[in-house]
């Protein structure tokens, strides 16, 4: 317990600097032939540099509408995005996305995949080239870099995701249920290799947001958890042990505090 309050107090000893800011954000959405309804009611949150954040709730709460508003990708009814002080209109370079389903272009090799935003810059051939092997041999994937996406694993595909993503360097990566498809221990090896990645500063990206199914996912890599309930945040964890010291055993408490809160929305909503 000890250990955990200096730990805590020298976190908070430490100035934020915000890296995201959502002020007041709404969305309703109309499905084809249904009602429309309000998926998102005046979010407020910030996210700061150098931190894992996830996003937890039911189906429906409105995560991935909520990560896809942040992107960029679509834009909110009411409220503002702002990364540092320039507001989130459109697509922005500094702010990029992996999806759960592996979203690479079948026609073009693992390497091609990935220097394909490098290219969409305009960045010269021999940057592109160099950014392009550097993550190849991130992600262990320089072995298949000729290879195309129908001659790899799931789990090679989604590696393949995370390298085009994070190959342009952005301020802020945004993960959509990446590793939801994929079987437990290739999804564990990926999530390692990510924290990896990022957290000894081998890419510039500042920080990560995760939209996941999984509490014991987001208790495991984040520093903070928000819940999303029915399109309002319900809740919010902060996490102060160091990723590299948690276990699954360790962080079962907090893990299973947090599944009986959203086992409690559900029941709520229906």
């Amino acid at each position: 317990m000890l250990i955990f309050l200096i730990e805590w107090r020298n976190i908070m000893m430490v100035k934020k600097t915000t890296l995201l800011t959502v002020n007041n954000v709404s969305k309703s959405v109309q499905p084809t032939g249904k009602e429309k309804r309000l998926v998102l009611n005046e979010i407020n949150l910030r996210l700061y540099d150098n931190e894992v954040v996830s996003i937890l709730g039911q189906s429906g709460s409105g995560k991935s509408t909520l990560l896809r508003i942040l992107s960029g990708l679509i834009p909110p009814d009411l409220g503002t995005v702002m990364l540092g002080d320039k507001k989130v209109s459109g697509p922005n370079p500094q702010i990029n996305m992996v999806f759960q389903t592996f979203a690479i272009f079948p026609w073009l090799n693992v390497y091609q995949n990935i220097a394909f935003g490098l290219q969409a810059q305009d960045l010269p051939p021999q940057v592109v080239e160099t950014q392009t092997l550097k993550m190849l041999d991130l992600v262990g994937l320089t072995p298949y870099r000729d290879a195309y996406p129908r001659e790899l694993s799931g789990g090679m595909r989604q590696r393949v995701g995370f390298a085009r993503a994070l190959a342009v360097e952005p301020m802020l990566l945004l993960l959509d249920e990446p590793f939801s498809a994929l079987d437990v221990y290739t999804g564990e090896h990926l999530r390692s290799d990510l924290l990896r990645i990022w957290s000894t500063r081998q890419i510039k990206t500042r920080s990560i947001v995760l939209v996941t199914h999984s509490v014991e996912e987001a208790v495991m890599m984040s520093d903070r958890i928000f819940l999303l309930g029915a399109g309002t945040l319900d809740g919010c964890y902060h996490i102060a042990q160091r990723r590299e010291t948690r276990t699954r055993e360790g962080m079962q408490p907090l893990t299973d505090k947090i599944s009986e809160t959203l086992s409690r929305q559900i029941a709520a909503a229906h």
